[in-house]
């Protein structure tokens, strides 16, 4: 699928994800637009030094699993940051089935995580100790997002206003279960044009989804959430902005409708 790679962006953005929310989708559905000097490849925090840093900026979209620090060392004035949240219960169970369907050859198929996930239960796998899988389980993304470590389930309250804090770092937030919507926003944001709409687009760059069919427990779905009370906040603040913005689309059709001429729809006009 081509969507015309002579486009340049009409913004410039550093788009963080986080590990399991679907970004790299969404950043490969962009990739489909543009020339290879607009988008940078997939940014690792950890080998990111001042050239690095300074090369990489001049990229107009940033994208990788880049974490708080990383992610403002590419802030201006005229740089928007992006990311997208999933529903935490959800997230943690897709790095389980990811883990589980590793095949023998992957650089990681003997690390000590990838054995647990294919030997656990899931809700063995929720309460392991192995310190790879501990912090997958603990609010990952506002700890990812923020660069803060994890703080104990009982310090979670306390730490509440912080997500909220986050939040306002970012221009805007999407959610994994209504990704399109997010997508749409981006290509709007970027002044993309394109004959194709976004579940077209999502569709297109999927290559691969798991086959693991999970099923939980009400009593592990509660385990997770009440150790992922500041990721949830997170995630119900967006759901809630989005679905309030939503609403008041239909009132502010309805009145335009009333105030303006009618006018003549233009055969093969591409959709929005």
């Amino acid at each position: 699928m081509s969507g015309g790679i002579t486009q340049y962006p009409e913004a410039d953005v550093t788009f963080d994800h986080v590990f399991k929310t679907a970004g790299t989708a969404l950043v490969e559905a962009l990739r489909v637009f543009y020339p290879i000097e607009v988008i940078t490849p997939p940014l690792n925090p950890d080998a990111l030094n001042e050239p690095t840093v300074k090369l990489y900026s001049r990229f107009p979209i940033v994208a990788g699993h880049l974490g708080g620090q990383a992610r403002r060392r590419f802030a201006s004035p005229t740089r928007a940051a992006l990311t997208v949240l999933r529903d935490p219960v959800k997230r943690v169970g897709s790095v389980y089935t990811y883990w589980r369907e590793f095949l023998p050859g992957h650089p990681e198929y003997h690390a000590s995580h990838i054995v647990a996930a294919r030997r656990l239960t899931f809700s063995e796998f929720l309460r392991s100790t192995d310190p790879e899988i501990v912090v997958q389980l603990n609010n990952f993304q506002f700890a990812a997002l923020s660069g803060s470590p994890a703080c104990t389930m009982e310090e979670q309250a306390e730490w509440l206003p912080a997500g909220e804090a986050l939040l306002a770092e970012f221009a805007d937030v999407g959610l994994t279960e209504h990704l399109a919507a997010f997508l749409r926003r981006m290509t709007t944001r970027l002044g993309v044009k394109t004959q194709y709409d976004p579940e077209t687009l999502l569709r297109s760059v999927y290559s691969r989804r798991s086959t693991t069919k999970l099923s939980m427990s009400d009593e592990d779905v509660a385990y997770l959430k009440a150790r992922n009370l500041i990721d949830q906040h997170m995630y119900d603040l967006v759901l809630a902005r989005q679905e309030g913005a939503q609403a008041e689309k239909p009132a502010t059709k309805a009145a335009g409708k009333r105030t303006r001429a009618p006018s003549a729809k233009k055969k093969g006009s591409a959709p929005a």
